[in-house]
């Protein structure tokens, strides 16, 4: 697992996040950006985790967050995940916030 992420790498991963969500919003519209973020998270979450060699059990005890929400992040079914839950993925998954978010 991955260092803690300062309060500064914390900050300019939301700014990261932001630009994401900006982009998404100019290829897909206001009303898909969203959605359309979403789903790039749980695909990229699923290809990260399953590169590693871990189950979601496992992804689960590493990171803290339940596996529930994983599954629902990686299926884009009703997931609506707080940055700290994201940030605890990336740090789990060893990568960049950024990285679960790219298209």
């Amino acid at each position: 697992m991955g260092q803690q992420a300062s309060r500064e790498e914390i900050h300019g991963q939301e700014g990261r996040w932001q630009q994401a969500l900006r982009q998404a919003r100019a290829v897909t519209g206001v009303g898909n950006a969203f959605n359309e973020v979403l789903l790039n998270l749980g695909a990229n979450c699923k290809q990260k985790r399953l590169r590693r060699g871990l189950s979601v059990a496992r992804l689960e005890q590493v990171s803290g967050v339940k596996a529930a929400t994983i599954w629902r992040i990686e299926g884009g079914t009703g997931a609506n995940p707080t940055l700290r839950t994201i940030c605890k993925l990336a740090d789990a998954l060893d990568c960049p916030l950024s990285d679960l978010l790219e298209p």
